[in-house]
């Protein structure tokens, strides 16, 4: 399966509050998001970074599925988390 990507730094301020919110939407369901979600750190992963890159994105956290990317304030919206995740096959 597919996961949802979290592109994240170790300094962003918004990646934990996306990284909770995703974490909620799934718990309310009994989904793990481990199953679901795999966080990329752009600081240690240069595939992540030059992805993040081609995606015109310089800030995080950026949330992606397929062709669904969700850019710094979208990021932090839980309609919008729960519509990624929906895509990605969670039953939210």
């Amino acid at each position: 399966m597919k996961k949802v990507e979290l592109f994240k730094t170790p300094t962003c301020v918004k990646c934990p509050i996306t990284k909770k919110l995703l974490a909620k939407i799934l718990s309310e369901k009994g989904l793990s998001y481990e199953d679901y979600v795999v966080e990329r750190d752009v600081t240690q992963d240069s595939d992540a970074m030059a992805e993040l890159l081609m995606l015109n994105a310089l800030t995080t956290p950026v949330v992606r599925f397929g062709d669904i990317v969700l850019y710094e304030e979208d990021a932090v919206k839980e309609d919008k988390l729960r519509e990624v995740l929906r895509a990605a096959g969670a039953p939210v």
